[in-house]
């Protein structure tokens, strides 16, 4: 039986954080801007360290993936606007933990926290276009898919198109 557990990013764990990036580094740096940035452990443990006390309203809360107790990837609430009662979700996952629902699971967790501890009324999810595996995690979800941000994002000097989804707090059926 699978055991997921979202635990908030301490930084106790940046070297087995920066480790686990390390294990998958050139699958991880297609898609993900901040990986050729971290170099080394004390990268990892400057990020967490900055947003350890932070909320979705005042930078991000950052989690750590643990599936069976084995760290797999992290997921946060970011860009939270408290007036306009919207926020962000991102994540990332190692390459030999995909394919088994982590993520998908570790979202709808974290949705439901923003939903109904902070009363957000829309999630957002943005995936690089040409990343399937990320892009059918909000589809799964039920997330609508709004369109493309052209130039959305720049990963080592080129700009990427992002699909952008949406959910709604009136449309979320979880069962978790």
């Amino acid at each position: 039986m699978t055991e997921l557990k979202l635990a908030r990013a301490s930084v106790s764990e940046a070297g087995e954080i920066f480790n686990l990036v390390e294990s998958c580094r050139p699958y991880l740096r297609k898609w993900l801007p901040w990986v050729d940035s971290t170099g080394g452990a004390a990268d990892t443990f400057y990020f967490i360290n900055e947003n350890k006390d932070k909320s979705l309203f005042n930078g991000r809360e950052i989690y750590s993936i643990y599936n069976n107790e084995q760290l797999t990837g992290m997921i946060d609430l970011h860009n939270g606007d408290s007036y306009n009662k919207k926020a962000e979700i991102g994540y990332w996952l190692a390459e030999q933990f995909q394919g088994k629902g982590i993520i998908t699971t570790a979202c709808k967790i974290l949705i439901n926290k923003a939903f109904y501890e902070y009363s957000i009324n829309r999630m957002v999810i943005r995936v690089a276009v040409g990343n399937i595996k990320s892009q059918a995690i909000p589809e799964r979800l039920g997330f609508t898919h709004e369109g493309i941000e052209r130039s959305g994002e720049l990963i080592r000097g080129i700009f990427h198109d992002l699909s952008v989804y949406s959910m709604l707090k009136e449309e979320w059926k979880c069962d978790i």
